[in-house]
């Protein structure tokens, strides 16, 4: 195992304006702008990357081992988050289309995109019905490696947040993310709200490199209550 090292620091700074616009009656356009910055320990203690390396001693026939390492990513972070979002009221049919567009982009290389449909129904005074989905694609890291065997560098184990720079971590390669859900709200009252959603998640690669066992699928089932006063 290896070991965890000193405590170490980090710290967030976000700073977001938005926007909401009325353009109908039953239209509302929303758009928001957020930058971010990080400082820090900004690694994963927990997350080690692997080397193979060949051993070769005199008198017994070479192997190779697996060799963790620390990741090490760098101590500095510039976030940069837009979204749009449009609200639409469907008389005709008693309840209204949310939809919105995301775009996440930092200094490390990685640009997102989130597309999200969400359809609610209202049925009678005190249900709302709502289908949705949600798509996430994102691209890797510029530090992003399944492992080190191939680099031109030497990895350490001081984490020390300058370069060379790398990780193992699946959450910042190339992927897509697929989430079905459908949710129930009941209403009984205007200050108590009970819901019961669930929720469909499949993350899939897309560097053709990362071992597909490495993203995960869950179904997920929420319920909630909540009350206002």
């Amino acid at each position: 195992a290896i070991p965890l090292q000193e405590h170490r620091q980090k710290e967030n700074f976000d700073l977001g304006i938005g926007l909401t616009q009325l353009l109908t009656p039953k239209t509302i356009l929303q758009a928001n702008f957020t930058f971010g910055y990080s400082q820090g320990y900004l690694g994963d203690p927990y997350k080690s990357i692997s080397q193979r390396e060949t051993f070769n001693i005199p008198g017994f026939p070479s192997f190779s081992e697996d060799i963790p390492y620390f990741e090490n990513r760098p101590d500095e972070r510039i976030r940069l988050v837009f979204r749009l979002g449009l609200l639409q009221y469907v008389e005709p049919l008693n309840g209204s289309i949310n939809t919105s567009y995301r775009l996440f982009q930092d200094d490390a290389g990685i640009r997102a995109h989130t597309l999200s449909f969400e359809w609610n129904q209202k049925l009678g005074d005190a249900f709302v019905l709502s289908p949705y989905y949600r798509f996430y694609h994102q691209g890797e890291a510029d530090y992003y490696y399944p492992n080190l065997n191939d680099v031109s560098f030497t990895p350490n184990d001081d984490r020390t947040g300058r370069a060379p720079f790398y990780s193992a971590d699946y959450r910042v390669s190339g992927f897509d993310a697929h989430t079905y859900g459908i949710k129930l709200v009941y209403r009984p009252t205007d200050w108590l709200s009970m819901d019961i959603g669930y929720e469909r998640y499949v993350m899939e690669g897309n560097d053709r490199v990362t071992p597909s066992a490495a993203y995960p699928k869950a179904h997920v089932l929420n319920v909630g209550l909540s009350a206002h006063f």
